[in-house]
C-alpha cells in the first residue's frame, strides 16, 4: 500500500482501561429488596414451593384485609329510591 503512515492509532491506553463497575449502594439494594418483596407477595403463591407458597398467600391476604379495613364502609344510596317509593305509593292508592 505504499510507504505512508499507518492509519491505526498507536496509543494503546484506551485498550488498557478497564471499565469499572459501580459498587452497589444501599439505595440499589433497597430497590432490589422492594422489587423482590413485591414479587414474593404478588406471585409467590403461584411460583414458589409449598411452605413459601402459603406464607406468600397469607401475607397478601393480610395486606389486603389491612388496606380494606382502613377504608370506611361504603353503602351506596339507590338513586332511584325516591322514584320507586312514588311509584309504589301510586300503585297502592289505586
Amino acid at each position: 500500500m505504499g510507504g505512508g503512515q499507518d492509519a491505526r492509532p498507536t496509543d494503546f491506553s484506551l485498550l488498557l482501561e478497564v471499565p469499572t463497575v459501580k459498587p452497589r449502594t444501599s439505595k440499589t439494594l433497597s430497590f432490589l429488596a422492594v422489587i423482590l418483596g413485591f414479587a414474593f407477595i404478588a406471585w409467590g403463591d403461584r411460583i414458589l414451593p409449598e411452605p413459601m407458597k402459603t406464607v406468600s398467600f397469607r401475607t397478601r391476604t393480610t395486606i389486603e384485609r389491612f388496606l380494606l379495613g382502613m377504608t370506611p364502609d361504603w353503602n351506596p344510596e339507590n338513586p332511584n329510591e325516591r322514584t320507586e317509593k312514588a311509584i309504589e305509593e301510586e300503585l297502592n292508592r289505586n
